[in-house]
C-alpha cells in the first residue's frame, strides 16, 4: 500500500539542543520504483522545490527528534519514507517514518550540506572539514573525498552516476560513482578574492552543468563530460552567487544574487539574459547589506531560496 510522509523541517534552538519537528500524513503515494521522494536540496537536481504529491490539508504534531547541535540543513527522505537529518554535531541520521532511529553516521566534523541520494541509494554529504562522505543504506561507510575547503555545496548526480559538488576551495569536482577524480574545473575570476563554491549545482535535462561563484556575480555553465565552459552569464548586480540555480521546465534558470534585489531569467542556450524582475518592496530594501562586508556569512544557511 502506498502512502506519502510530509515534511516540514522547524528549527528551534534551545541552547545547542534543536528538535526536528515533523508533520505527518497518511493519505498519500510514495513509489517504490525511484530512488527518494525528495532527494537532495529543493527535491531534485534542478533544485525546483516542487513535488508531484498532494500535501496535508491540515497539519499536527505527530513526533520530534531532538538532536545535540542545530540542524541547518533541509532533510531528504528515500523511496520508503526513511528521512536523513544532517547535524552540526557531525552525524547524518536515518529516521523512520514514525521517527524513530535507524542509524546514525558519524563524520567527526560538522556537515554543512543537506543529504543527497544517489541514484543507488548511496547517501552524499559535505562536511566543514572539507570531506565529500558516502554512506550506504545500512549507515557504513563507503569512501571519502577530501577537498581543500569546507563543503556548502550539496551534491548533485548525473543520469550516469557521476557525482557533482563545489567546495569553497574554489573548485567544481566531478567523481564517479566509486570516488575517483573525472574532472575539476576552478573559474577564472576578475575579484581580487579567490573564488568559492556556496551554490550547490544544477543539472539540466541534457547535463549541463550550472552552478556560481560567492565573490562574483557570474552563473556558469559546463560541459558534463570535462567540466569545460560553454558560457557565462555576467550579472549588472549583486556581489555574488550564493543561491542555487532553478531550472524551469522549458529550460530558463532562475538566479538570485547576493546584494541584488532581482530575480533573473537566463537563456540556456547562450547564457543571455531573458528577462528580470525586481523582488524588493520599493519601501523597504530587504536585500541590504548589514554591514560593511561585500559578502555575507553564509556558512549556516542552504544554499537554496
Amino acid at each position: 500500500m502506498n502512502k506519502m510522509i510530509c515534511i516540514v523541517g522547524v528549527l528551534m534552538y534551545f541552547g545547542s539542543l534543536q528538535p526536528l519537528i515533523v508533520s505527518h500524513v497518511d493519505n498519500t503515494s510514495t513509489n517504490a520504483n525511484v530512488p527518494f521522494i525528495w532527494g537532495t536540496l529543493g527535491g531534485n537536481f534542478k533544485h525546483t522545490g516542487l513535488s508531484t504529491l498532494v500535501g496535508p490539508t491540515s497539519g499536527y504534531l505527530r513526533w520530534t527528534f531532538t538532536t545535540n547541535a542545530p540542524v541547518q540543513k533541509s532533510v531528504t527522505l528515500d523511496a520508503h519514507g526513511r528521512i536523513y537529518v544532517a547535524c552540526m554535531d557531525g552525524k547524518l541520521y536515518c529516521l523512520e517514518p514514525d521517527g524513530s532511529t535507524d542509524w546514525f553516521y558519524d563524520a567527526n566534523s560538522p556537515l554543512t550540506t543537506s543529504p543527497t541520494i544517489a541514484q543507488d541509494g548511496t547517501l552524499l554529504i559535505g562536511s566543514q572539514s572539507g570531506i565529500l562522505h558516502t554512506v550506504d543504506s545500512t549507515g557504513a561507510a563507503k569512501w571519502t573525498y577530501q577537498t581543500e575547503g569546507p563543503i556548502y555545496s550539496c551534491p548533485a548526480v548525473q543520469k550516469d552516476g557521476t557525482i557533482i559538488f563545489g567546495s569553497s576551495d574554489g573548485y567544481v569536482y566531478a567523481l564517479n560513482p566509486q570516488g575517483h577524480l573525472v574532472w575539476k574545473h576552478q573559474f577564472v575570476s576578475t575579484s581580487p578574492i579567490p573564488p568559492a563554491i556556496f551554490a550547490s549545482p544544477a543539472i539540466a535535462d541534457n547535463g549541463t552543468i550550472y552552478i556560481g561563484n560567492i565573490h562574483e556575480p557570474v552563473l556558469y555553465a559546463l560541459n558534463p563530460s570535462n567540466g569545460n565552459l560553454l558560457w557565462e552569464c555576467r550579472f549588472p548586480g549583486g556581489t555574488g552567487v550564493f543561491t542555487s540555480p532553478v531550472i524551469s521546465d522549458i529550460g530558463l534558470i532562475y538566479q538570485t544574487l547576493v546584494h541584488d534585489d532581482h530575480l533573473y531569467a537566463v537563456n540556456p542556450v547562450d547564457g543571455s539574459i531573458f528577462w528580470t524582475l525586481d523582488l524588493a518592496d520599493p519601501n523597504y530594501d530587504w536585500f541590504a547589506p548589514d554591514c560593511n562586508n561585500s559578502v555575507p556569512d553564509c556558512s549556516d544557511e542552504d544554499g537554496w531560496s
